[in-house]
């Protein structure tokens, strides 16, 4: 019987595993000042396997990045879908909204487009709901406070063509 590998084997790779035993590359991250950072994404308005294969590899470079979160124009894609980490897990929403915010706090960021500029002290939402499709489609909803409130903020500012410098 030949062995099998572990998802940590896996993501050690830069990869992660995929249904079907199938795995998705990191991508690499684009950097300020790329004009796609500037661009406000797309609604994804189609659902299936391209949006998969999306998830999988933002969940990929999510993974090997050791990154809370990141968005699909920050690897090229100008699509309204995110890949957020919570306390739960890493979670992919696709054409998430904020449907509800609620006081304010101080929350200290960095981001990967903007490599050695060091953290960012920005003001966001202290708790947030979020709207969004799942990658099969299913609408869902996430209540989320503090730093899970912040990271889903800071990608969804991603996908409005918002960064850090903007905000700081």
């Amino acid at each position: 019987m030949e062995p099998k590998l572990t998802r940590r084997a896996f993501l050690s790779l830069g990869m992660v595993v995929a249904a079907g035993g199938c795995a998705s590359p990191a991508r690499e991250v684009l950097v300020y000042p790329h004009p796609l950072l500037r661009t406000p994404a797309d609604p994804v308005d189609r659902f299936g396997q391209p949006l998969e294969g999306l998830a999988r590899a933002l969940l990929a470079t999510v993974a090997v990045r050791t990154a809370n979160g990141l968005a699909a124009p920050q690897i090229g894609v100008p699509a309204r879908v995110i890949a957020a980490r919570s306390d739960t897990g890493v979670r992919v929403m696709v054409n998430p909204e904020i449907a509800w915010q609620e006081g304010r706090f101080p929350s200290r960021e960095t981001c990967l487009s903007l490599p050695g500029r060091g953290w960012f002290t920005v003001e966001r939402a202290k708790r947030v709901r979020v709207v969004f499709r799942d990658p099969g489609g299913a609408r869902r909803a996430v209540l989320a406070a503090g730093r899970d409130a912040a990271v889903l903020q800071h990608e969804i500012d991603h996908l409005d063509g918002r960064l850090l410098l903007d905000r700081a």
